[in-house]
């Protein structure tokens, strides 16, 4: 406060040097709309990889293919994520003209 009351404290940024806070934002849902496009095309690939290995292997297990759907179900609704974000949100512009890097909500995509 005493800080703020002197001006030392400006308003787009605050940083306290070799304190650390806690956060809940997680790096896997945030980034620049250009590296979540690219996160998207990613996770939709490895859903589609699942989904061919499955395919390619029709003598798999009932634990197998369950796991096998379980993650490719997780894939897809991460991808569905990212895409609803992406396209009800504009990117964003910081003051020194560079992409300014966002966190997805944990209620973006509806289910």
């Amino acid at each position: 406060m005493i800080c703020d009351r002197e001006g030392l404290i400006g308003r787009n940024m605050f940083a306290i040097d070799g304190c650390k806070i806690k956060s809940n934002a997680s790096k896997e849902w945030s980034g620049t709309f250009e590296e979540l496009q690219r996160k998207e095309v990613k996770l939709r690939k490895a859903s589609q990889r699942i989904l061919a290995r499955h395919q390619a292997q029709d003598g798999l297990g009932e634990d197998e293919i369950n796991h096998d759907l379980k993650q490719k179900e997780k894939l897809d609704n991460r991808a569905e994520k990212i895409g609803y974000f992406l396209a009800t949100h504009e990117e964003k512009i910081g003051s020194r003209c560079k992409p300014v890097k966002v966190i997805l909500p944990t209620h973006t995509a509806p289910k």
